[in-house]
């Protein structure tokens, strides 16, 4: 796994599985949680290798580093389904065990958006990039020629995964859309189900975002945004729209921007709440924190996150990101290293969730 603005993730699993997305356990002293709930105060955790999670006694090493350098958290990297069945070694288990015998609270980190990371797509036909190809996001750069091909084509899925690989400095894979009410459900239900089988305290959403104010311009996308907008328009309106995309296949996105990007900020939202709702069905007790960009402005205007709606209406508890080795959760979007929000070194492009 790599570290720094581009991560390597763990792909998501076919449809109406279990997921399988790269996560990250959390784990937080109990006083030291009870005392950031009292007083809203940041955690700071810190970044476990995922070398270390391959045995019991790296774990433990790599625990009681974290616990000596004096972070008020450890997040150590974990993939579902990592589990050897030869040696019966569960390092998600242990992990949690380990934390429990510390007096620690455990919090899961899972990816939200991506679907396959940019260095390798998954090996099994029936993972959702196969099965669902009309789910993944399009960027526009690319999104007139997509429109030429079927998305049932294996040309379609190889013209995304070429564009991410020659792009892999400002994206970090293939992403599924929120757009896509079918694909929305399947994020909801697949990180559900991920969550169930371990017993966390919390959850981080990683890749809760859109890569850019220029993605999605996917078929898919643009029918659903094109019929949104239809239903509000006189039938002297539509007739002109009618003309403008006979020549423009995105003329709805571009006769209105406004709404076209409220669109993508609303479902982005939405998978949230849905998210929210269905996490705490299994467990009410469960914190939810979602990972956002430094620049406050740029993770709404070009990314689609609503932080300060998210935390105001109760969707997460708190935002964070990743810093090189450090994990900074906040309920407010204040750090306690900084009187700005989100740190500078983090719009400096030396750390943070990307």
């Amino acid at each position: 796994m790599a570290y720094g603005r581009s991560r390597a993730r763990s792909p998501l699993p076919p449809a109406g599985t279990s997921i399988q997305v790269g996560f990250a356990l959390v784990i937080v002293l109990a006083a030291c949680v009870a005392a950031v709930t009292a007083s809203g105060a940041p955690v700071r955790a810190f970044w476990i290798s995922p070398s270390a999670m391959t045995s019991a006694a790296s774990i433990q090493r790599a625990i009681a580093s974290a616990a000596t350098a004096g972070f008020d958290a450890v997040v150590a990297p974990l993939t579902i389904g990592m589990r050897s069945d030869a040696d019966s070694f569960d390092a998600g288990a242990e992990l949690l065990r380990q934390a429990r015998e510390r007096g620690m609270a455990a919090h899961l980190s899972i990816t939200v958006n991506v679907a396959a990371s940019v260095g390798e797509l998954p090996a099994s036909r029936d993972h959702v990039i196969y099965q669902h190809p009309e789910w993944l996001m399009v960027p526009r750069q690319v999104a007139a020629e997509m429109l030429k091909i079927d998305t049932r084509s294996p040309a379609y899925l190889g013209q995304i995964t070429r564009w991410t690989r020659a792009n892999a400095d400002r994206v970090e894979g293939v992403y599924l859309s929120p757009l896509d009410p079918a694909a929305a459900s399947y994020l909801v239900s697949a990180i559900t189900a991920a969550v169930e089988g371990y017993a966390v305290d919390g959850l981080y959403l990683e890749a809760v975002d859109f890569p850019g104010d220029d993605f999605d311009y996917s078929r898919h996308a643009m029918e659903l945004f094109r019929t949104r907008m239809r239903s509000s328009l006189s039938t002297a309106e539509r007739a002109r729209l009618d003309e403008i995309e006979a020549i423009d296949p995105f003329a709805y996105p571009e006769e209105f921007p406004d709404e076209w990007r409220a669109f993508r900020e609303s479902a982005l939202t939405a998978v949230l709440e849905r998210l929210r709702t269905a996490l705490s069905a299994v467990s009410p007790t469960m914190s939810i924190a979602a990972a956002v960009r430094s620049d406050i402005d740029s993770s709404l205007v070009s990314h689609f996150q609503a932080w300060r709606t998210w935390l105001a209406k109760g969707i997460v508890d708190r935002v964070g990101y990743r810093s090189l080795g450090t994990v900074l959760l906040s309920p407010d979007g204040m750090f306690a290293s900084t009187p700005d929000r989100l740190p500078a070194v983090q719009a400096a492009g030396t750390g943070g969730p990307r």
